[in-house]
C-alpha cells in the first residue's frame, strides 16, 4: 500500500486504522525527508482525525533520552489536553526493519503518551523501501 491507495475521503478517517495510517505516513514523510532522517508526529483529534502533521527534519539517528523526550514535551506536554491521539513516523534513508535508534523513539512515545494522557495510534518507520508499523500496544502500560 502507499499514499496512491488512500481512499476518497480519508481526512475525516481515523488514523486508528493501521493500513490508513500507514498509507498517510506514506504521503506525509517526503523522500527527502526519509533521506536525511525525520521524525513526524500526526497531531489528531479525540475521532484519531489527523489535525496536523509536524515534521522535523535531520534528527540524528543516535538521539540520547533526554534529547527525545523534549521533542515530546513540546507537543504532548503543551498540548496533550487538546490532543486526542498521535502518530510518530520515523524516516530513514532505507531499511525495514526497525533499529535500536527507531525503538527507542518509539519507547519515549510510548511514556510520554501515556504520561500525558494522549493515545498512542500507531509508530511507523517510513524509508525508501516503504512504510513499516512498529507494534501496536492494546493494553494499558503498567508504571515500572
Amino acid at each position: 500500500m502507499s499514499f496512491h491507495d488512500l481512499p476518497k475521503g480519508w481526512p475525516s478517517r481515523s488514523l486508528e486504522d493501521p493500513v490508513l495510517a500507514a498509507d498517510v505516513v506514506d504521503l506525509v514523510v517526503r523522500d527527502s525527508e526519509r533521506a536525511v532522517g525525520s521524525l513526524s508526529l500526526l497531531l489528531c483529534d479525540g475521532t484519531g482525525r489527523m489535525i496536523q502533521p509536524v515534521t522535523i527534519e535531520d534528527v540524528p539517528h543516535g538521539c540520547t533520552e533526554e534529547e527525545r523526550e523534549r521533542v515530546f514535551d513540546a507537543f504532548v506536554g503543551h498540548l496533550g489536553g487538546a490532543l486526542g491521539g498521535l502518530v510518530l513516523a520515523l524516516g530513514r534513508p532505507r531499511g525495514r526493519v526497525p533499529e535500536d535508534p527507531e525503538r527507542a523513539w518509539h519507547e519515549t512515545a510510548i511514556r510520554a503518551c501515556d504520561a500525558g494522557g494522549v493515545r498512542l495510534l500507531g509508530c511507523y518507520l517510513a524509508t525508501e523501501d516503504g512504510v513499516v508499523a512498529m507494534p501496536r500496544w492494546t493494553e494499558p502500560r503498567l508504571a515500572g
